[in-house]
């Protein structure tokens, strides 16, 4: 272990799905990909944490150079939560709402906007009979808000329905492809497994 209540920026190794991470253990251990979940222990055997993140050194060999662990009194915490049924800010129970659209990140003129949205999540194309369809989304139009909170990439819009079940109603703002906004309740589904 070498610091206590480390605070760090967490990516998929192609650099996607960033996270923010506060509160985590700092080791050298060599913690490898698959290693999340796993223990990290101490020479007594004692599990001091899980292991959740490790960013590569820029050596010559390349190793690994810092290694993160979520406490273990934490992990715990949130296991007894899941456990008794209760979810959280990042914690999730049960089915999420489900809105059958393809989305990227928004950027300029993309899909042939007219007004030049700058962020949002860009519709790719809608599943026929879905939600985002039979609100009235199509290719091109960019999301920009849900519940009235801003949507700036697909990454907020994942964040804002994982907090959501099928069945709950959420207001979703878009601009569609001809720059006219648009405000509608809509009605979330029961979606594939993820």
């Amino acid at each position: 272990m070498t610091a206590l209540n480390q605070a760090i920026t967490a990516s998929e190794s192609g650099g996607g799905n960033s996270e923010n991470l506060a509160g985590l253990i700092e080791t050298n251990c060599a913690i490898q990909p698959g290693d999340s979940g796993g223990a990290l222990v101490n020479a007594a055997g004692q599990v001091l944490g899980m292991n959740t993140a490790a960013s590569s050194g820029s050596s010559s060999g390349g190793g690994i150079s810092q290694s993160y662990a979520i406490p273990i009194a934490t992990a715990l915490a949130e296991a007894r939560s899941m456990v008794a049924g209760k979810g959280s800010a990042t914690i999730h129970i049960g089915a999420t709402g489900f809105l059958g659209i393809q989305v990227q990140d928004s950027s300029g003129s993309q899909g042939g906007s007219s007004q030049g949205a700058t962020s949002g999540a860009l519709v790719d194309g809608t599943l026929p009979g879905s939600p985002g369809a039979l609100a009235g989304l199509t290719q091109g139009d960019a999301i920009t808000g849900v519940d009235n909170t801003p949507v700036k990439s697909s990454t907020d819009l994942s964040s804002a329905l994982q907090a959501h079940h099928p069945g709950d109603v959420i207001r979703l703002q878009w601009i569609d492809r001809n720059g006219t906004p648009h405000n509608s309740p809509v009605t979330l589904a029961i979606g594939p497994p993820a």
